[in-house]
């Protein structure tokens, strides 16, 4: 795992970033939204997630993928997300999920045993991610600064 040292960054600096990301894009606009599901932190009473996709031709219309995903028996939808390759300080600021590639770059805030920080991930090609992967979790931002392993979980999705 990289380490960068940044110094002391304090937590208004990560907010700014994430306000920054916002406002250069990481949110979609209204025409856009139709095509790929909300992430579940993004719902409420008032917003339910729009039905998957469930045929094929329904399926095209958001870009998606039709197939067996996973450990499912049958063809299912997963959708295109239109903020790809976007910049991610949290889960929440995706479609899909904020993934972490490689070995990614640990940012130190506060030096010590351990280094506290935060990754700074890219968003995620379709709303449903399959596999292992390592991403940055949602609501992770007003936590910071984090160990590495609490900044950036490793999980699998079958």
């Amino acid at each position: 795992m990289k380490t960068s040292c940044l110094g002391v960054v304090s937590r208004a600096f990560v907010a700014t970033v994430g306000l920054l990301l916002g406002a250069a894009g990481c949110s979609a606009d209204a025409s856009e939204t139709a095509t790929a599901p909300p992430r579940a932190s993004q719902l409420t009473p008032n917003n339910p997630p729009p039905p998957r996709p469930s045929t094929k031709e329904a399926c095209d219309l958001c870009e998606g993928i039709w197939a067996v995903h996973g450990i499912a028996e049958s063809e299912t939808c997963i959708c295109k997300a239109n903020d790809e390759g976007h910049d991610c300080l949290d889960g929440n600021d995706c479609l899909g999920e904020c993934l972490l590639d490689g070995d990614p770059e640990f940012h130190v805030m506060e030096a010590g045993d351990p280094p506290l920080g935060y990754y700074l991930g890219h968003c995620a090609g379709y709303d449903t991610t399959f596999g292992c992967f390592q991403r940055i979790a949602d609501n992770i931002q007003g936590q910071l600064p984090l160990t590495s392993e609490q900044a950036g979980e490793f999980v699998c999705v079958d």
